[in-house]
């Protein structure tokens, strides 16, 4: 049996959408050696053919170092950057150990996991990458926010450079620059959305596959829908927004949910006469699809996921957001005709209202929502990407 080696991000928005990816790779007799954190491991139980290793303990502590600051690393790009080198050169050495011991036939990383990419071609093995966010175009513009985070956090920018210096001292220069990280770099790319949704996306050759979102319940019918869905992912944080959002919207005649990620660092104060609120302290995968599904409207932070599970669910977003990533995913559905980016520096009660009313009223978001929706399916998909993965790659087991 052929194998593949997956370096993922361990972060329930990078990792959940290479699930699908390794059922299919399992399916078609292709062996995976995944590499996560031990509490992603349940999240595997349906694949087959999979054998699942935890990165070291004393990474997995040092990462949750990093973790505990996940809020201001999204809005820190050079902290990011300091984070996602210090991991790689932590990690190196135990990558190409295990490169050397399972002798994968391809290894697939994550767009994050630069330690993986570093390990494929320290050990020239085939290398591909999966892409759960935007891919970012290097002739680009350089955003204002990530010139302006430079300037406020040199020290910190010339710590990040000065690590992967060492790497390439000792490694060669096999490791990605700032600019690469989240591009395909000319490899065998996967990026989970379709073409026309992703920025400029006929830009780029063949070597990207546009395989549409990692849910596509094509056989979704429609439901009656009489909730506002809450949430901000698994990362982000606030004290005040969920009190805000959940005043502005209570008296408008829809349940209300609302999921706090399972971040500790999110406060809710007390509520008093709501009994059309629920809050949960985090929803299971499918808890969460079952209230988008049954959502007249989300209030997001953006995330790519969950802007993918809105259009598939033909659900209006309002997206809140103060990082650059999020905010270009807001911007593309908003460009679209699937929602709303808020567009007030400042959270206020009484806007915020009078936005969801508008969203809600606006008929010509659901055309956006359908065609967006149609695009989506009509993409590669798993099963298709895939196929092309065993043919490069020759993954196929041959029978004498």
């Amino acid at each position: 049996m052929k194998k593949v080696m997956f370096v993922s991000f361990p972060a329930d928005g990078h990792l959940n959408p290479t699930i699908k990816l390794c059922k299919e790779l399992s399916d078609n007799n292709v062996g995976i050696i995944y590499y996560t954190f031990d509490k992603y491991f349940k999240n595997f139980n349906e694949v087959e053919n999979i054998e699942l290793n935890s990165y070291p303990k004393e990474f997995v502590s040092e990462f949750e170092v990093f973790g505990n600051k996940a809020n201001k690393l999204n809005k820190n790009l050079v902290g990011a950057l300091y984070m996602l080198y210090f991991c790689s050169n932590e990690l190196m050495p135990f990558m190409l150990e295990e490169i050397k011991k399972n002798k994968p036939d391809l290894v697939i990383c994550d767009t994050f996991g630069i330690w993986g990419k570093m390990a494929a071609r320290h050990c020239k093995v085939p290398l591909a990458i999966f892409s759960a966010f935007f891919l970012e175009n290097m002739n680009d513009k350089i955003p204002t926010q990530l010139i302006i985070s430079i300037l406020l956090h040199i020290p910190q920018l010339l710590k990040a450079m000065s690590i992967k210096l060492k790497m390439d001292k000792r490694y060669g220069k096999i490791c990605d620059r700032p600019s690469d990280i989240l591009s395909d770099q000319h490899e065998f790319t996967i990026v989970t959305t379709s073409k026309e949704f992703h920025p400029n996306g006929n830009k780029y050759g063949c070597n990207v596959k546009f395989i549409g979102p990692a849910n596509n319940d094509i056989s979704y019918n429609h439901v009656e829908k009489d909730t506002i869905f809450i949430s901000l992912g698994t990362v982000s944080s606030s004290d005040s927004f969920w009190n805000i959002c959940i005043n502005a919207v209570a008296g408008l005649g829809y349940n209300v949910v609302v999921s706090l990620g399972g971040n500790k660092n999110n406060k809710v104060k007390e509520i008093n006469g709501y009994d059309n609120v629920k809050i949960y302290e985090k929803l299971g995968l499918e808890e969460y699809k079952n209230v988008v599904r049954k959502s007249v409207l989300f209030i997001s932070h953006g995330g790519f996921n969950s802007i993918s599970d809105a259009i598939v669910y033909d659900t209006p977003l309002l997206i809140y957001t103060d990082t650059l990533e999020r905010y270009n995913n807001g911007k593309a559905a908003e460009e679209r005709n699937c929602g709303r980016v808020y567009k007030y520096k400042k959270l206020n009660e009484k806007q915020l209202r009078k936005e969801v009313i508008e969203i809600i009223k606006d008929s010509s978001i659901k055309d956006g929502l359908k065609c967006c929706r149609e695009e989506f399916f009509k993409s590669m998909g798993y099963k298709k990407v895939v196929q092309e993965l065993i043919r490069k790659f020759n993954l196929e087991e041959k029978h004498e």
